[in-house]
């Protein structure tokens, strides 16, 4: 399970992982779980080349599951806005139309 767990990662990186010197196993003081073993592989991958933003938050979200950073009173904000901004978007395609038909 853990082998096929940690396919994932580069082979630079299991090198990393595996290093009795410099590995794990100078951090642990018991063997490490497999999801220790991934995270220690994550965060050494993320030095050499870091994860794009969206599949760190994925993995947060697979984690520690749905986050909702938004209060109601913010999100009714943010609604108010794009409603505002769509029926000015509405007003300008209007104008133009009747602009065009106007020249013709």
């Amino acid at each position: 399970m853990a082998s096929e767990s940690l396919s994932e990662f580069p082979d630079e990186i299991l090198h990393k992982l595996c290093d009795p010197k410099t590995g794990i196993v100078t951090t642990s003081t018991f063997l490490p779980s497999i999801s220790e073993l991934r995270a220690y592989c994550h965060r050494e991958w993320d030095k050499l080349t870091p994860r794009r933003v969206d599949d760190q938050a994925e993995e947060a979200r697979r984690l520690y599951g749905p986050a909702d950073v938004e209060t109601p009173e913010e999100r009714e904000a943010r609604r108010a806005i794009i409603k505002q901004k769509f029926q000015e978007l509405i007003a300008e395609l209007k104008m133009t139309s009747a602009m065009n038909s106007m020249r013709k």
